[in-house]
Parts: C-alpha cells; sequence; structure tokens
C-alpha cells in the first residue's frame, strides 16, 4: 500500500508525554468505569490492573497517534465509548467511531479469535487452508451464531449483485439466508461456494 505508515505502540509507549497521560485519566476513570470498559476484550473474572488500564491505554493512542477516525469492530465499543468521553475532558479530541460487526468464529462455541487461528479466515491463509476452514465450520440451521450465514451477509452480499449456488441463484441475502433455514440450500453446498468467493476475495 502507498501512504501508509505503519506504527507500532512500542514507538511511543515508554515516551514520557504518553506516561503522564495515563496517570492522567487513569485520575478520571473509576474502577467501575475501566471494567465496564474492558469488558469485552478482558478475559478474566478478576482481572489484575494492567487489564483495566489497557482501555486507558487504547484511549490515549488515539491522542497519540492523532486518529480522526478510529474503526474497529462492535467488541471495542466500550473502549471507544471511554475515548469519546474522556478525551475531551483532557483537552484532547475525540475520534469519530466507527465500528463493523464481529463474525461469530468458525468453531462451534468459540468466538472469532487471532489466538484461535481454526475460529477465522486470516488474510493471509493459503487456498487450501480456507477451503480446509470452512469445510469443517459449525453451520446450525438456524441464524444465530452461524458464521457461514455472516460471511455472506458481510462480505459476499456487500461485493457481488447475485449469488448463485448450484441451480439457485439469489439476487438479496435474505433470500439466502430463508432458502438454507427451509432446509433447501444443503451447508455443503454453501460452504464450497463460500471458500472459493474468500478465496478470490483474498487473492494477492
Amino acid at each position: 500500500l502507498k501512504n501508509v505508515e505503519y506504527v507500532f505502540d512500542s514507538d511511543f509507549k515508554h515516551d514520557s508525554d504518553y506516561v503522564k497521560e495515563i496517570y492522567r485519566l487513569s485520575a478520571l476513570v473509576t474502577q467501575k468505569r475501566a471494567l465496564r470498559a474492558a469488558s469485552e476484550v478482558c478475559r478474566s473474572k478478576e482481572p489484575k490492573v494492567s487489564e483495566l488500564i489497557y482501555p486507558i491505554a487504547q484511549t490515549l493512542d488515539c491522542w497519540k497517534l492523532g486518529v480522526d477516525v478510529a474503526y474497529s469492530g462492535l467488541d471495542q465499543r466500550h473502549i471507544y465509548m471511554l475515548a469519546k468521553e474522556t478525551l475531551p475532558k483532557l483537552g484532547f479530541k475525540a475520534p469519530v467511531i466507527v465500528m463493523t460487526p464481529m463474525l461469530s468464529g468458525l468453531v462451534k462455541g468459540v468466538k472469532s479469535s487471532a489466538s484461535i487461528p481454526e475460529s477465522n479466515i486470516l488474510v493471509y491463509d493459503e487456498p487450501d487452508v480456507i477451503r480446509d476452514k470452512i469445510k469443517k465450520a459449525w453451520c446450525p440451521m438456524e441464524k444465530e451464531g452461524n458464521s457461514i450465514l455472516e460471511y455472506y451477509r458481510y462480505i459476499i452480499f456487500q461485493k457481488v449483485s447475485a449469488v448463485k449456488i448450484k441451480s439457485k441463484t439469489f439476487e438479496k441475502y435474505d433470500d439466502l439466508e430463508k432458502e438454507f433455514l427451509t432446509k433447501k440450500l444443503h451447508p455443503e453446498d454453501m460452504k464450497n461456494d463460500l471458500a472459493e468467493r474468500l478465496i478470490k476475495i483474498l487473492e494477492p
């Protein structure tokens, strides 16, 4: 990509001005508020102090990086609401927040997670890896938590005007969903189609 700069948090996390603002913001945020902000990213029921500092640090990343628009998944919403509430109190601009739905994990009962590679499709996955992950994906005959349907809804139908699976053509996601939920569309046929579409989208 041109005109893109990658910044690592290690480039600024130890800067004296950043550390000073950590203390300033920590003095404004209660334990209860920090816990709420970290609720979807913290894995422990009894979080350590460091885990409560996480949303404070992420809030200040917006200031340090000069962020105009923060783009993230919905799991980060509590942290960015903290940013909108508190950054102006420090005299800093709050960013515009743009959030996208989080896809359900491909593995039953597991959220899509970077620490569980088989739970999602990575942009650098090889074609055979994508096929294998989609083939093994949990695909219940229901809408809730069905990652295969979600991939069609949030990715595929955002890029094409119609989807043809076997002899059936769907011009809208809702039509595909209805066909699947009424058991007129086999999960295996959907998976085979989805895998090839994702491979094409992720071609280098």
